[in-house]
């Protein structure tokens, strides 16, 4: 499965970026420098480890759902999410019409413009699966 491979993938990157930081833990700072650059990294591989964890969290959530059996129905309108987007992106929750509502929503919310909001797929996207 997509989604199996890809949490696996995760969880690989996150142990070998954890398996780094130990290894800089235990080495000597040399220099200012060398703490500088070892903050920055300390702090990329924290926000990379948040969004891998956010990740990892929507990948079980849809392997929860296939076993349901509601895996492809959107969570809002309870529609089939079309195929295409779930090929793209196989945690999805809620079709393209009704994501593209939340975004008009929040960017209003936001004070954003409404404009340049194009849909990600073509026709078809309340298809059952």
């Amino acid at each position: 499965s997509t989604l199996i491979e890809r949490r696996e993938r995760l969880l690989a990157g996150m142990r070998r970026e954890l398996a780094m930081q130990k290894d800089r833990a235990e080495s000597k700072v040399a220099d200012e420098v060398d703490k500088a650059t070892d903050a920055y990294d300390e702090d990329l591989s924290y926000e990379i480890a948040s969004a891998n964890d956010q990740e990892l969290q929507e990948i079980q959530v849809a392997l929860e759902k296939i076993e349901k059996g509601t895996y492809g129905e959107c969570e809002i309108c309870g529609c089939g999410i079309s195929p295409s987007r779930l090929k793209i992106l196989p945690s999805a929750t809620t079709c393209v019409s009704c994501r593209g509502q939340e975004e008009m929503a929040r960017r209003r919310d936001d004070g954003q413009p409404m404009f340049n909001m194009l849909s990600e797929e073509g026709d078809g996207e309340n298809e059952v699966m």
